[in-house]
């Protein structure tokens, strides 16, 4: 029989697989844009797509980031009763996790090599399949943190 895991310690693998995920794919984030690679030259001038990027990328990301710290930060306070998770639907929710930020991470990290002019083509095409996996990985994020029993 496999240990049981607590609550806490779901939430707690969750939310660093989650931070470290969206560190590593801010930082390149942030450096393409201050290096001006979301930037085009055209007839009328330098054209950036910059905006546009990052309009792309913070709905990917800080709406289940936001959803665990505050739930985190409501649970704070809760008197420390140790509360045990389904192992199999912390798995599932930890390797969806882990698919979507791949997913993601190809989007931010591999656009070059794809046939686009800009990113933000890719991006769009992108919502296609990230916003449904986004969904279930939430769904599931959802009802671990809130889980009070």
């Amino acid at each position: 029989m496999t240990k049981p895991l607590s609550l806490e310690s779901a939430r707690s693998k969750l939310l660093w697989l989650w931070l470290i995920g969206v560190l590593l794919l801010l930082l390149p984030l942030i450096y393409q844009t201050l290096n001006k690679t979301f930037e085009k030259t055209t007839e009328s001038g330098e054209e950036s797509f910059a905006q546009q990027v990052w309009g792309w990328f913070i709905p990917m990301i800080f709406p289940t980031l936001t959803l665990m710290l505050s739930t985190l930060n409501i649970n704070a306070s809760a008197a420390n009763i140790v509360v045990n998770v389904n192992k199999k639907t912390y798995n599932i929710c930890f390797i969806l996790s882990v698919f979507y930020l791949l997913l993601l991470s190809i989007n931010v990290f591999l656009w070059p090599i794809f046939k686009y002019e800009d990113p933000i083509k890719l991006f769009n095409i992108s919502n296609f399949y990230l916003g449904p996996i986004q969904g279930l990985a939430v769904l599931l994020i959802g009802n671990l943190f809130n889980k009070k029993e």
